[in-house]
């Protein structure tokens, strides 16, 4: 317990680190735009920045997590237990993408043809995302 409390501490210290440095530099170099909620620099706004930097960081994950997935392949629960993998696959796919679907909601959002399409791309993305994780040995680390 103490070698994982060292690395959250270390984690979290590097995050606020990051957070504090980039509110910094947008600070010091911004300038304004059209909206006031966002700043600009080197003429990307702030909004740009860091919608581009969440998805590098999410498609080097991504990236990371496949290659391991492929080099350790542990694939014995999916063996041993197909249909209830595939029920959790499920249950992992549906339930953060019906909370995605539920804040959209609550805030209003309107109802078009591409909410179904994205509901079941982001529903995709996470029973991927699922079966992964139990590819790479996560979830055997873990449970």
């Amino acid at each position: 317990m103490e070698g994982v409390t060292k690395e959250l501490g270390i984690s979290v210290g590097v995050g606020l680190l990051l957070g504090v440095a980039l509110t910094h530099i947008f600070k010091l170099y911004s300038r304004p735009t059209v909206s006031k909620y966002t700043l600009s620099i080197f003429g990307v706004s702030s909004q740009a920045f860091i919608t581009y930097a969440i998805l590098a960081v999410v498609s080097l994950l991504a990236i990371l997590l496949s290659g391991i997935s492929y080099i350790i392949r542990d694939i014995g629960f999916i063996l041993e237990s197909p249909y209830a993998f595939a029920i959790e696959c499920i249950i992992m796919g549906l339930a953060p993408a019906l909370a995605f679907l539920a804040v959209g909601y609550i805030r209003g959002s309107p109802e078009t043809l591409g909410t179904p399409f994205k509901f079941s791309l982001l529903a995709l993305k996470f029973a991927i995302s699922h079966v992964l994780f139990q590819t790479s040995g996560f979830y055997s680390a873990i449970f």
